[in-house]
């Protein structure tokens, strides 16, 4: 979307008033919603007058990278937790990764764990990305992080996968740290993007 006023700049948000598209130099802010000059000069104007403000019904935000930013850093710890220990003993550690190069023990879980992280990094650096050269993607940064969710469930699905397999077996004591960072990061990661998506409705995104 452009902006109605400079057309070859990209829109961060509507008027809520008229629907005319603002960019950052023509916006204006009143009660925390964007409206564009001619409807907030209306405004003051009807305000200054004793009349009725404009009503602004509507609230329209930019979206905050903060959700975005924790999806990028949830999707790197998972996959960095892969190359870190899984099970150890007092003897030795064996890394997720090594069990999927070597398709041996838990193979099939760590790669789930690995794969989901994978998507994650994926589609939250486009979004982050989208996030910092044009706030207007909105749509496209939320379908983004909605994708990542998918990625967040793989990696846990994986985990589920693993620690059941460890309790049946008796080895849960052995799981070791790498297996728990990529667990915790992909939690986070849901959340994050659980998060992200509703609060983007909330906002009318």
């Amino acid at each position: 979307m452009k902006c109605s006023e400079h057309p070859e700049r990209e829109a961060i948000g509507v008027c809520v008033v008229c629907g005319r598209g603002l960019c950052t130099y023509c916006k204006t802010i009143i009660n925390n919603r964007f409206c564009c000059p001619f409807c907030a000069e209306k405004n003051v104007s009807n305000t200054n007058k004793g009349e009725t403000p404009i009503s602004l019904e509507h609230e329209t935000k930019p979206i905050k990278g903060v959700g975005v930013v924790a999806l990028l850093i949830c999707g790197i710890m998972v996959v960095i937790g892969v190359f870190l220990p899984w099970f150890g003993s007092d003897f030795i550690s064996v890394s997720g990764w090594l069990g999927i190069s070597l398709s041996v023990g838990d193979a099939l879980n760590a790669f789930l764990v690995f794969i989901g992280g994978i998507l994650i990094l994926m589609f939250a650096l486009p979004a982050f990305i989208l996030s910092l050269i044009a706030e207007s993607n909105r749509k496209a940064i939320i379908t983004l992080v909605k994708i990542t969710i998918a990625g967040a469930l793989c990696s846990l699905g994986g985990s589920i996968w693993l620690i059941v397999d460890a309790v049946r077996a008796g080895d849960f004591k052995e799981i070791s740290y790498g297996f728990w960072i990529s667990t915790v990061a992909a939690v986070i990661g849901l959340v994050a993007s659980i998060v992200t998506v509703a609060r983007s409705k909330s906002k009318g995104a």
